[in-house]
């Protein structure tokens, strides 16, 4: 296993999400390919708002295989 560095432009805010209020993505169909399964591992309830949890490491394993 290996370290990687990943560099963004802004970050407008830092939360920690209780267990409970972290909601696993679902698939529209069956398709296992389905993006909000394959690069999506959660959507947070933060306050009124909903917050996307990326999987990291589908989105730059897909980069390292281009």
């Amino acid at each position: 296993q290996s370290a990687i560095g990943i560099i963004v432009d802004e970050v407008k805010e830092v939360v920690t999400l209780a267990e409970d209020s972290i909601e696993k993505p679902t698939a529209a169909s069956n398709d296992v390919n389905d993006i909000r399964t394959q690069y999506v591992s959660g959507i947070g309830k933060h306050g009124e708002g909903l917050v996307t949890l990326l999987n990291v490491a589908s989105v730059v394993g897909e980069k390292e295989g281009v």
